[in-house]
């Protein structure tokens, strides 16, 4: 559908490390652990970028909502 499209886009649009921690999470089913190996980087920091990517969604999926309604 054009909203997943949109979620899509918004994600590639994201820092390439919050980027990185969506494609490992969300795309491939990756455990945080298991992300954090994988990149050489602490649980913290993958926890991190993932608050980091979500709220960066959200805030995107928001406007987008209001955009729609006006």
């Amino acid at each position: 559908s054009a909203a997943w499209g949109d979620f899509h886009q918004m994600v590639e649009s994201l820092p390439e490390k919050e980027k990185t921690i969506v494609d490992l999470l969300w795309y491939q089913g990756l455990k945080q652990p298991e992300a954090a190996s994988l990149l050489g980087v602490d649980v913290k920091t993958v926890k991190r970028r993932w608050r980091d990517a979500k709220v960066r969604l959200a805030d995107a999926l928001d406007a987008r909502l209001v955009d729609d309604q006006c």
